[in-house]
């Protein structure tokens, strides 16, 4: 996010919607510097921030920077989290810090939307946190998301660097390849389909079209095994 752009644009804004940990889909992360300019930026145009955690659990290599909801020191940021990234996504439980001017409205709003999430899930999850379990499975799914991500990136960089090139990332459980001279989005997905590749187009997520020719590649789901066979194979389907 570039903030003197958005202040230049949105000079009344009254909320900003951002994830500062993992930006989606280019999965580039919000610095301390523009975390801080943002939130003088809310200050003083008495704004809202809406903090979508998302991803902030896969990170590598880094230590993560302070949350915005962390940084704040007027109460202008609501933060957003979820556990169905970590456990699975039919849990359906996540949660909101507000600062204290808000709660009541917030629970209202929860309220007349859902009434209440189940109790049974979060009496289970809480003592699933308590007891230490929550953190140890943390670990445990970001060292086996880091070898899934291992995998596929040297994958490539043997077998398909002519083709792709991968653009670094320090988190998250997709990685972002833009495409080698000569190559489309269309042509590697339909190619990719042929050999089970579930491959997302960049400009899928793009509202202008955008000058490079990119791909997602998600590997979460996948072992790392399945990972290097597949795009083995891939090697003979991107001629």
């Amino acid at each position: 996010m570039d903030i003197s752009q958005a202040i230049d644009q949105c000079p009344q804004a009254k909320l900003v919607f951002t994830t500062p940990s993992h930006q989606f889909p280019l999965g580039n992360t919000l610095s301390l510097s523009r975390r801080i300019a943002l939130l003088e930026w809310a200050s003083s145009n008495n704004m809202w921030i809406f903090e979508d955690d998302y991803n902030s659990e896969f990170r590598y290599h880094t230590k993560p920077i302070q949350a915005l909801q962390g940084l704040d020191k007027h109460q202008r940021v609501i933060y957003a989290g979820t556990f169905s990234k970590m456990m699975y996504p039919g849990f359906r439980l996540g949660f909101l810090v507000v600062p204290p001017s808000l709660i009541d409205s917030f629970k209202v709003a929860k309220y007349y939307t859902d009434s209440h999430s189940g109790f049974l899930e979060q009496a289970t999850l809480a003592l699933f946190i308590s007891q230490g379990h929550y953190a140890r499975h943390v670990r445990r799914i970001r060292k086996a998301c880091y070898e899934r991500y291992l995998t596929l990136t040297n994958t490539i960089k043997k077998y398909l660097s002519h083709i792709f090139r991968i653009e670094p990332t320090d988190s998250g459980i997709h990685i972002v390849c833009w495409l080698q001279s000569g190559y489309t989005e269309e042509y590697i997905v339909k190619e990719g389909r042929k050999i089970g590749l579930a491959i997302q187009p960049l400009s899928r997520y793009c509202i202008q079209s955008y000058p490079k020719q990119g791909i997602l590649l998600g590997y979460a789901a996948h072992h790392p095994s399945e990972i290097e066979k597949k795009y083995y194979f891939a090697c003979s389907s991107f001629i």
